[in-house]
Parts: C-alpha cells; sequence; structure tokens
C-alpha cells in the first residue's frame, strides 16, 4: 500500500515547487515575490480547511467503509466539501487585496492577481482526496505514481510554455491546470475500482459560480472603502449564483440558519462544534432535526 506512494513525493514536487524555481529564471525576481505572497495568501484555505480534512478523512473513510450507507455518506461529504472549499476560497479571493493593501507597501499589491488560480488550484487538490478514494479503498495505490508523475510533467511543461510571456500568472494558471487534471484523472480511475456516485454535476455546477465570482475580483476600485463594500458584494452574489444555479439546496440554506442561530446560543467552542457536528451529519433524518436538539 505504502510503497508506491515513494515516487509520488517527487510528482508532488514538480507540481507544487518547480514552478517557483522557473519562475525565477524566466521571469524575474520580482515575479517570484509577487507569486510568493499570492501562494502564501492562498495556502491559507490548505493550512485552514485542506489539512486538518485530510488528517481525519482517512481513518473517517475506512471506517464509514463497512456502513450500508457508505456511498451515500462519500458522495454528501464530497458535495459539501466542495462547498466549504468554494466558500472560504471566494473569502480569499475577494479579500486579499484589502488585506494586502493594510499589511504591505504597495509595490505587492499586485499580488493578490494570482490568488484566484492559486485558490482554484487548493481545490483541485482538496478535492482529489475525495475523488480518488477508490483507489486507496482498493488498494491499488501504485496508480497514483503515473497520476502525480504526469500532473509533475504536465505542470513544468506549462510553466515553461506560459511563464515567459505572462510571468507569475502563468505559473499560477499552470499549478491549476496541472492539479485540475490530476484531480480529474484519479477521479477516473478511482471509478474503475470502486464507483461511487458523486454529485458531478452539482460540484461542477459550484465550481462554475465560483469561477464567475473570481474573476469579479479583477475589478479594482482606487477608493478602499468602495473597493472593500464591492467585495463583500462580490461574496454576497457568489452565495446568490448558489442559489441560482441550483448548487445550494433548500435543505443546505436551511442547515445554515439553524447552524448560526445554535452557534449563538451554544456557549462555549466545544458545545459549538459538538451541535455544528450534529446538525451537519448525512443522515437526512438528523438533518431534519431543528435547532433545538441538544446533545
Amino acid at each position: 500500500f505504502g510503497l508506491p506512494l515513494i515516487p509520488v513525493g517527487l510528482g508532488w514536487w514538480l507540481l507544487d515547487v518547480s514552478n517557483r524555481l522557473l519562475l525565477e529564471r524566466l521571469a524575474s525576481s520580482h515575479d517570484l515575490g509577487l507569486y510568493s505572497l499570492g501562494y502564501k495568501m492562498a495556502h491559507i484555505l490548505t493550512f485552514v480547511v485542506i489539512t486538518p480534512f485530510s488528517t481525519a478523512w482517512g481513518a473517517y473513510m475506512y471506517r464509514t467503509l463497512r456502513s450500508p450507507r457508505a456511498n451515500e455518506t462519500y458522495v454528501w461529504v464530497g458535495t459539501h466539501y466542495m462547498l466549504l472549499l468554494s466558500l472560504v476560497g471566494i473569502g480569499l479571493v475577494a479579500f486579499t487585496r484589502p488585506v494586502l493593501r493594510l499589511m504591505s507597501d504597495p509595490a505587492f499589491w499586485g499580488a493578490h492577481r494570482v490568488v484566484l488560480p492559486l485558490v482554484a488550484a487548493s481545490i483541485a487538490h482538496g478535492m482529489m482526496s475525495i475523488l480518488s478514494m477508490g483507489i486507496n479503498i482498493t488498494k491499488r495505490t501504485q496508480h497514483f505514481s503515473y497520476i502525480i508523475g504526469l500532473g509533475g510533467v504536465l505542470s513544468v511543461g506549462l510553466n515553461l510554455l506560459l511563464i515567459p510571456p505572462f510571468g507569475m500568472m502563468g505559473a499560477g494558471v499552470s499549478l491549476f491546470i496541472a492539479y485540475f487534471v490530476t484531480m480529474i484523472a484519479s477521479w477516473r480511475v478511482a471509478e474503475r475500482f470502486h464507483p461511487i456516485p458523486f454529485e458531478i454535476g452539482r460540484m461542477t455546477r459550484i465550481g462554475l459560480v465560483f469561477g464567475v465570482g473570481g474573476v469579479l475580483s479583477v475589478v479594482q476600485i482606487d477608493h478602499a472603502a468602495g473597493d472593500l463594500a464591492f467585495r463583500v458584494l462580490m461574496v454576497v452574489l457568489f452565495l446568490a449564483g448558489l442559489l441560482a444555479a441550483g448548487a445550494l439546496e433548500e435543505r443546505d440554506v436551511l442547515a445554515l440558519r439553524r447552524l448560526y442561530g445554535g452557534l449563538r446560543r451554544e456557549k462555549g467552542l466545544r458545545a459549538k462544534m459538538r451541535f455544528g457536528a450534529d446538525l451537519f451529519r448525512p443522515d437526512p433524518a438528523e438533518r431534519a432535526v431543528g435547532p433545538d436538539r441538544r446533545t
């Protein structure tokens, strides 16, 4: 199970690090500095959501495998994980520029432009842990070697092609495309061994709404207060877009309302976390329980 994963480390290195090495050589140290700052902002998604989820997901995935409703649980987790990544991601994309205006010199404000492709790459990376679970479940981890290797080679090739004309944006887009292709490849391979009926259509709609909302972030307003107000509006429009596209179901909206009311009512961090975990269990009967439920 573990031996085939050793060469995967090289593939991940090619995916995630080679672009910075090539950026310095094919563009400039200034582009590298902006890219590195944008990468740190986008990496908040990994630190806050992806790493904690991935740490817990392996044990939960194998334990749930013995349940008669395993596939239903996997589908529910996959869709809502995509939704969570997009919600946190759009916040990062929207508010990176105001944050940079407060914490950095004007010469570095341009780093916010690369945050969108880097956050999109992180979302694809995070979703891979869900969509590729069939490979882990059936212990066919040898397939990760060529999947991640393909992504690494693709990343290097795209960087060589896109960095000279587009600088740091070429590096960011290259990383996103490489991660996206890797995610799709791992999903297609996993489906051969352990098919899971993920809500691909709904996930795609969430991704498209995120993309549209993210593109709006390129709009810049010189007045700081006006720029901040516009970015708050962008997040509101993102939520409205999820509803309009059918990516956010009515039961999810009701659950969010109950979550907000319950978090205000519960006292203490532990009680709030327990309430949230119980409210968002994948069991439809448990989701239907009102906000007065106590554990």
